[in-house]
């Protein structure tokens, strides 16, 4: 979980063991203790001295570390009385060993992430999986995990914390308990009078509004669907430019003509044009064609003597289209 490479990869990235230290705390714990930088945090249990000792985990002996203003390696002072601040773990379950300063520091942080039980590393992991597959977080901001920023309905976030740690910290067995749940099964489309009789205020979930999908995840489900892998390329800075760079650059199409795709496996394997239609759509919006589609789509595919081209543009149409790019 936290080797030697991954470590370089995702603490590295920043300069300042500071900036490394509030950057595992949101992504691992999902807290925040940035405002405890400067001061004793205003609206959570973290002090100054803390915020530094847990800093201090990742000071970095490189050359030319801290040659931009940023802290370098070597010791921390506390701001005021000047003692020395030694490297420690931030009490999140109680108290903590004493950081062995003979040992990687990164083999300890990863020892502390995988204790046993409902933890705070469990508990972010199994708060970020419901808010990607529902879109709503249970803790919202999901990297504010405080005292005084209860979940939206503790008992189920503990229930799914516990399964993902019943699970042996499995992903996949946590994705697989949330889609397989009723809850996931509610339909996403707003609820009528009669269905608001056990959530008048739909504080539980009881149904998600849909929510485009960022760039980079248009783009792993499209390659995923049509079974290619595309080199990678560096692509425009802004999310909204990089969509539109994917849907107007020739990408898609690109992506369409690659040799082996499934979308072109659907023409060769599948006989008739009914077939072919429906195959395209389960791949692509993994349902079936509703009539309407069917009678308005299938005399473009019967009618035509370019089929292969046809069912090309009705992948970049579906590809292209809200219900592909939404995550619901």
């Amino acid at each position: 979980m936290y080797h030697q490479a991954g470590r370089r990869e995702f603490v590295y990235r920043f300069g300042d063991p500071r900036d490394r230290a509030e950057y595992v705390g949101r992504a691992h714990f999902g807290i925040s203790i940035g405002c405890a930088r400067c001061h004793n945090h205003p609206f959570d249990r973290w002090s100054q001295a803390q915020h530094l000792q847990f800093s201090a985990l990742f000071a970095d002996g490189r050359p030319g570390a801290g040659e931009k203003g940023e802290m370098a390696a070597g010791m921390f002072f506390l701001p005021g009385d000047g003692k020395a601040i030694e490297p420690a773990l931030l009490p999140l379950w109680g108290p903590v060993g004493k950081v062995d300063s003979h040992r990687d520091h990164g083999e300890q942080l990863a020892n502390y992430l995988q204790d046993d039980g409902i933890t705070p590393f469990v508990r972010n992991a199994a708060n970020r999986m419901i808010g990607i597959l529902l879109g709503t977080h249970l803790v919202d901001a999901p990297d504010d995990h405080r005292l005084s920023n209860p979940a939206l309905h503790e008992p189920y976030l503990f229930h799914l914390a516990k399964e993902f740690a019943q699970g042996d910290y499995r992903l996949r067995h946590l994705v697989e308990w949330i889609v397989t749940s009723p809850l996931y099964a509610l339909d996403s489309a707003p609820p009528g009078p009669e269905s608001l009789s056990g959530d008048p205020q739909l504080r539980y979930l009881a149904r998600r509004e849909a929510r485009p999908m960022s760039s980079n995840q248009f783009q792993r489900s499209a390659t995923f669907v049509l079974g290619i892998d595309p080199p990678r390329e560096k692509s425009p800075a802004t999310p909204l430019a990089q969509q539109l760079h994917l849907l107007n650059s020739g990408k898609l199409q690109e992506w369409l003509r690659t040799p082996g795709n499934q979308v072109d496996a659907i023409f060769d394997f599948e006989p008739s044009a009914i077939k072919r239609l429906d195959q395209l759509y389960l791949l692509i919006l993994t349902r079936h064609p509703r009539p309407e589609e069917q009678q308005a789509l299938l005399p473009l595919l019967v009618g035509s003597d370019e089929q292969h081209a046809v069912v090309r543009d009705l992948a970049f149409a579906l590809l292209a289209s809200r219900e592909f790019s939404s995550i619901r």
